[in-house]
């Protein structure tokens, strides 16, 4: 049961991660993270991807670690 909660709340950070992304990318302003620049939001793209694959987190910037934590996946 714990496995299948963890589940959900990872898969729900990660919507919630693309949802804010998709927003950096299309240079809207995200509420919460104005002050993150464009090349970072296609570094948390990018990221989002490897852990949508499984990878583990890679080193990223400091603005990156920033969305990832407040969203809750670190």
């Amino acid at each position: 049961m714990k496995q299948m909660i963890e589940a959900v709340r990872k898969h729900h950070a990660m919507n919630k991660v693309q949802k804010l992304y998709q927003l950096g990318l299309s240079e809207k302003t995200v509420k919460g993270f104005e002050n993150i620049s464009f090349q970072t939001w296609v570094e948390i793209r990018g990221i989002y991807i490897m852990i949508s694959y499984g990878q583990p987190f890679p080193a990223m910037s400091n603005d990156a670690r920033t969305v990832f934590s407040n969203v809750g996946l670190l």
